[in-house]
């Protein structure tokens, strides 16, 4: 059950960016995590795809994707690290105040958005008109993030299929 209301929260923040992304004609990529379904990537295209929303359905190199964005909005995943350690802007998304298990926004390595409301902040993040501390980002990327190659969901991977 509690599993169940972690993604019903996420979809209704998914949704809230759609609907910003859609109402000022930005244009957005979702790349929902690599082991969902075939049938939810369906019902993401259905639900979420206009001519600005994209779901990306196909197996992408996630280094090609995060290195192809103006920001990188996420939860605590590789992929945030990633975007960390590739210099692209990560932005953790955190509506309900419970989805982000360990928050980089609180140690200055990403921004944060805490209500639909804040969106228009991607703009600014995007354009570079905000920004993080580079010494911060360093530090975090020194301290956290190991190799800066872009490639630590593989290393990770490869180390998880030798475990099993």
């Amino acid at each position: 059950e509690a599993a169940a209301v972690e993604v019903a929260a996420v979809m209704k923040a998914v949704q809230q960016v759609v609907g910003w992304a859609n109402t000022r004609g930005i244009n957005l990529g979702l790349r929902f995590h690599p082991f969902e379904s075939s049938e939810f990537i369906a019902q993401a295209k259905s639900q979420f795809e206009t001519n600005v929303v994209k779901v990306i359905d196909w197996v992408a190199d996630g280094v090609e994707l995060i290195l192809a964005s103006d920001a990188v909005l996420s939860q605590h995943s590789s992929v945030a690290v990633e975007s960390l350690a590739l210099n692209v802007p990560l932005v953790e998304l955190d509506f309900d105040h419970t989805s982000v298990l360990e928050s980089m926004a609180g140690r200055g390595a990403a921004f944060q958005l805490t209500n639909a409301d804040e969106l228009d902040k991607l703009i600014d993040i995007c354009s570079g008109k905000l920004q993080l501390s580079t010494t911060v980002l360093n530090e975090w990327k020194l301290k956290m993030a190991g190799e800066c190659d872009g490639r630590s969901t593989d290393r990770a991977v490869e180390v998880i299929t030798r475990l099993l």
